[in-house]
């Protein structure tokens, strides 16, 4: 499992807006990265509410990289860090 912080994120995506926290029909937290949206983990989401300002929690977030139930890998948004190593990076 990879991680970064959302601002080395921004910086390796060259993005140039970050919007507001937004919440969709089926109660996910997310925020667009320019155009593309990137939603909060499970445990993130719940630190958070629909229309909170990015700049009270953007230096606080960090980008990871997950696999969903269906075994899709995903991009989500977290207030930790990972720490530890990950089965799959153990043992490959």
């Amino acid at each position: 499992m990879s991680h970064i912080t959302l601002k080395a994120f921004c910086a390796a995506s060259n993005a140039q807006m970050l919007s507001d926290v937004r919440i969709n029909a089926n109660k996910y937290h997310y925020i667009f990265i320019d155009d593309e949206s990137l939603y909060f983990s499970k445990n993130g989401s719940a630190l958070v509410s629909a229309g909170q300002s990015i700049l009270t929690i953007a230096k606080d977030l960090y980008v990871i990289d997950v696999v969903n139930a269906d075994g899709e890998p995903r991009q989500k948004l977290t207030f930790t860090a990972p720490s530890g190593t990950s089965v799959a990076d153990l043992f490959g």
